[in-house]
């Protein structure tokens, strides 16, 4: 999945490259964990996505399922 994020520090967009993992150490109660590439495997959080007003750029039919499921634990 492509994802459009903007810096909280700068404001610059860029685009990173993210996947969902539900056997990820951060991945709990069914939840799966957003994993970027760019970050070197590390995990976005919810609130991270919220702060770098994160928009989807790219993504199949299959992630799309488990955004809906992540999103969900945001309450929207």
């Amino acid at each position: 999945m492509k994802i459009l994020a903007t810096d909280v520090y700068n404001g610059k967009k860029r685009t990173i490259t993210g996947k969902f993992e539900m056997d990820h150490i951060s991945s709990s109660s069914g939840l799966p964990a957003l994993v970027i590439e760019e970050w070197g495997g590390k995990v976005m959080s919810h609130k991270q996505w919220m702060l770098d007003k994160c928009e989807i750029v790219e993504i199949d039919d299959e992630e799309q399922d488990f955004f809906n499921h992540w999103r969900s634990a945001l309450g929207y």
